[in-house]
């Protein structure tokens, strides 16, 4: 956990001195920082987010830039995150690229090395990790009157938050204790009090515990020792009025593990317990009272763990799993170096042979993915495994379905198969994703007959590049968990959910920068937003059985029914249709109608996705304007339930993107009766 957490200053927008470009003078003298220089108008279709950089070497350095409609977002573009900066340090992000970017509400720039890639954010909010690494940022507010001031707001920063006994994600007590939050906050002429404010996990809403005054750097509190306690400290100009953005962020201080509801608990998860800076790669040993602790943390949120290998101070894994009432499925590591698979086999042998310790011993993940081995190889290890403990645990090893489809041999040397599911990776929409994963798992059932099958690995990266339609997000990544955790319970299906915990050690080894970002739980020990609610019994309803028009396999298509008429009541109002090849659930059309003065948005500029019926049909009201009688023409476009359609306002054509974006389109005429 990060031991200053910078916090967006809520209320009133408090300004230092402003920083004046010099042309002139030295660009890597004095303190890094970054400035807003110029910023568009709202609604306006063209714009450039215009800055400059000072105390850095421009040619060293980038410029990662977000905005903020109806979520975070990356600008210029997914597959281009990073913004150049001039000779001069000047920089330029073209921030109207698509969506109803003209009504962005924010924009955030953040001051980045040139060997560091962005996360590309999709919606939600920005991730805690581009502060680690930003040298410096700033946040600009606008709406349709215009924009916050340029100069830099003075910031609240938590610089500490101590309570008696140290007690740490690892605690137990349910003593009562104290707790003293102590914050940082420069100049202070515009600021009244500060509001300190208070949640028990991020899914909660912020209740204010006590307003101190404008001197004050410190509080203290008692709290009943159970369970955890995130804080947010906040100006609040002289009415009391404060803004608590969803981007501000918090710091957390635990006490006791909290009830949970075993309804929809998970079966399992990919547990790894490598921290900060820590890496097996490296041949980094963990000591074994990290391991024991991170495996007691985790008994509330599972019932079973999967380890990937016997190195690293986790041979004991099962040890600590057993003392807890937990089952383990513990991994051998094999890869293309044969010595250290003999040291990880025999591990895992031994490991296997004490009674009770290891349920599943998986030898091997994703070997025949990567390459490392030849399946007849890989067989060898696992009858090795087996003749050295015939009487063992169950025998497995792991790798992705579709590698499992081509390798039988390999399924029938297993006891129950071990299969990966991974729809991000497949470049599948978050919530399309356990629809995809449904439908591969029956496909791989086919080819197993009656051996068990168990989910060995699926997750969704909270953040990093989008994978084609798979976007990364802390929003879709809850989405996904819970969709999974809710189809395996519906069709009693054992898993392993990827994973437990972030892990920063494994951004160098996956592409896309989504290695560090599959945990459940964050660095910090914190279930990450919206994962909260599986662990309060609250699961989601069947979305993977799906009745799609006219058949799963039919191209997406619209066809027109009925079109009003020109400058009559006589057909009615709504422009009426149905859809082919998609799930009604997850798709909708936009309509744009031509008039004389140009092509507008249907049925209205802040209504402008119209959703499905069930049955893959629509109903439009296309004439909500006296002008809309005599259209010439009307535009349908089969989009994603969530895509935002650009808003036409007379526009003289319909812009290109919506086009390349729609999955089908459809232009009809009505022209005008002869006279």
């Amino acid at each position: 956990m990060r031991s200053i957490f910078g916090v967006l200053v809520c209320g009133a927008v408090l300004c230092a001195v402003s920083c004046k470009k010099d042309e002139g003078a030295d660009l890597t003298a004095g303190e890094p920082m970054i400035q807003v220089s110029g910023v568009p108008v709202y609604n306006d279709n063209l714009g450039f987010l215009d800055g400059f950089v000072r105390g850095v070497s421009p040619g060293n350095h980038y410029v990662a830039v977000y905005l903020n409609v109806g979520g975070w977002w990356t600008k210029p573009y997914w597959n281009e995150p990073k913004t150049v900066i001039a000779g001069n340090g000047n920089w330029a992000c073209d921030v109207v690229t698509g969506g109803i970017d003209e009504q962005a509400t924010g924009y955030a720039a953040f001051l980045l090395p040139s060997d560091y890639y962005p996360p590309g954010l999709g919606g939600g909010g920005i991730p805690a990790v581009i502060y680690d690494y930003a040298i410096d940022s700033t946040f600009v507010v606008r709406n349709e009157n215009g924009h916050s001031p340029l100069e830099r707001p003075t910031q609240v920063a938590i610089v500490s938050l101590t309570q008696e006994g140290n007690l740490g994600p690892f605690a137990e007590s349910t003593v009562e204790q104290t707790v003293e939050l102590r914050w940082h906050y420069g100049k202070r002429d515009n600021v009244d009090s500060f509001k300190v404010f208070a949640r028990d996990n991020y899914d909660d809403e912020l209740n204010e515990l006590t307003t101190a005054s404008k001197a004050s750097d410190t509080v203290s509190f008692t709290h009943p020792g159970v369970g955890r306690r995130c804080y947010r400290v906040c100006t609040a100009n002289s009415v009391g009025n404060s803004d608590l953005s969803k981007e501000t962020e918090e710091t957390c201080v635990y006490f006791s593990e909290i009830p949970i509801d075993a309804t929809y608990v998970p079966y399992g998860l990919c547990f790894s317990p490598f921290r900060g800076a820590q890496n097996p790669n490296a041949g980094d040993v963990l000591a074994t009272e990290q391991v024991h602790d991170h495996i007691k943390f985790i008994r509330q949120y599972t019932k079973w763990i999967r380890t990937y290998g016997t190195a690293g101070g986790l041979a004991d894994a099962g040890t600590y799993a057993k003392q807890y009432g937990m089952g383990a499925a513990m991994g051998a590591w094999i890869g293309p170096d044969f010595n250290a698979n003999r040291g990880e086999l025999d591990r895992l042998i031994v490991a296997a042979g004490r009674q009770g310790e290891v349920q599943y011993a998986v030898v091997g993940s994703e070997v025949l993915q990567r390459g490392d081995l030849a399946a007849d190889q890989l067989l060898a290890y696992l009858a090795e495994f087996k003749a050295a403990l015939p009487a063992g645990p169950l025998l497995t090893t792991a790798d992705t379905y579709e590698v499992l489809i081509k390798h039988p041999e390999v399924i029938a040397a297993c006891d129950v198969v071990f299969a990966h599911f991974h729809p991000y990776w497949a470049g599948v929409y978050y919530d399309d994703a356990v629809y995809w994963l449904d439908q591969r798992y029956e496909e791989l059932k086919v080819v197993c007959g009656d051996k068990p099958i168990i989910v060995a690995e699926t997750g969704w990266p909270s953040a990093g590049v989008p994978q084609g339609h798979a976007v990364p997000s802390v929003s879709n990544a809850a989405f996904y968990f819970k969709n999974f955790v809710s189809w395996a319970k519906a069709k009693k299906v054992q898993f392993f959910y990827f994973e437990a915990f972030d892990e920063p050690w494994k951004a160098a080894y996956e592409p896309n920068d989504v290695g560090a970002h599959w945990g459940i739980l964050g660095e910090d020990f914190l279930l990450k937003k919206g994962v909260w609610d599986i662990f309060q019994g609250k699961g989601m309803v069947d979305n993977w059985n799906r009745t799609i028009p006219c058949g799963q396999d039919a191209e997406p298509k619209i066809t027109i029914t009925k079109v009003p008429a020109y400058d009559s009541f006589d057909n009615g109002w709504y422009l009426q249709g149905s859809t082919c090849g998609v799930w009604p659930n997850t798709h909708a059309v936009a309509v744009y109608i031509k008039t004389e003065s140009g092509w507008w948005t249907k049925p209205y500029f802040d209504d402008p996705v119209s959703l499905l019926y069930d049955d893959g049909t629509f109903s439009v009201d296309v004439m909500t304007d006296y002008h809309d009688w005599t259209a010439t023409q009307m535009a349908v476009f089969l989009i994603r339930h969530d895509y935002l359609p650009p808003t036409l306002e007379g526009a003289k054509s319909i812009p290109t993107r919506i086009f390349d974006d729609a999955l089908a389109s459809v232009i009809i005429d009505r022209p005008a009766p002869a006279p």
